[in-house]
């Protein structure tokens, strides 16, 4: 479950307007001596996440009464629960670790709704995986070599670079550079493991929406 975050809001919001949450850990007390605790054992498998909203569980935890766009944007951030979304669900099923770097939103070239920078912020994902170990600090630098290497990398992004852009969507060569060079940063900095590429996701609704009869 979700003890903090980072930046309420989101990335854009959270982090121009609004200081860090803060989550302090002062240890454990156990009710009776006699209480012995033991290690679980370690998963066989590890499997990473890298996505959007669909894969940090966005509204996860809402209810049937969770409406509205104006309560979704300002309160959905609330409701996020990646273990009750397919990363934990999926990981207890094949006995594995799950590790999940996402944000509702995310993109590879842009952001959802990118022309608003307080909404998501200036960074799409692949800068947040390859630097940094905090949502909200440039430093210090994630150093991949002391985390535990997946066995499979799941990496679902690819439909906000297109969502809620009024047309101004990339190109399908920017974008197939900006994803192929994405992936391979990810092969390279996992050699042994296997990635599962989710593409897309998007609506198909937003090209009637917003007017485009075709994207580039």
């Amino acid at each position: 479950r979700k003890l903090t975050q980072g930046a309420p809001y989101g990335t854009g919001v959270g982090m121009e307007l609004l200081a860090d949450s803060v989550f302090e850990f002062n240890g454990l007390s156990a009710v009776s001596e006699g209480i012995t605790l033991s290690s679980p054992a370690a998963p066989k498998r590890a499997i990473e996440w890298i996505g959007a909203s669909d894969t940090a569980g966005y509204c996860v935890d809402g209810t049937a009464d969770t409406d509205g766009t104006a309560q979704l944007y300002l309160e959905g951030w609330l409701w996020d629960n990646c273990d009750m979304a397919s990363p934990g669900r999926l990981a207890a099923m094949f006995d594995a670790q799950a590790t999940v770097v996402a944000q509702g939103g995310s993109g590879v070239t842009q952001n959802a709704n990118a022309r608003i920078k307080l909404s998501m912020g200036p960074y799409p994902m692949p800068p947040y995986w390859q630097n940094r170990t905090l949502e909200t600090a440039d430093q210090p630098r994630w150093d991949f070599g002391s985390a535990r290497e997946p066995d499979l990398v799941v990496v679902s992004l690819g439909g906000n670079d297109f969502n809620h852009q009024h047309g101004n969507v990339p190109s399908n060569e920017t974008f197939n550079a900006a994803y192929n060079d994405f992936i391979t940063t990810i092969l390279g900095t996992y050699p042994s493991a296997t990635v599962m590429s989710v593409c897309g996701q998007g609506s198909p609704a937003e090209v009637r929406d917003i007017g485009v009869t075709t994207l580039q």
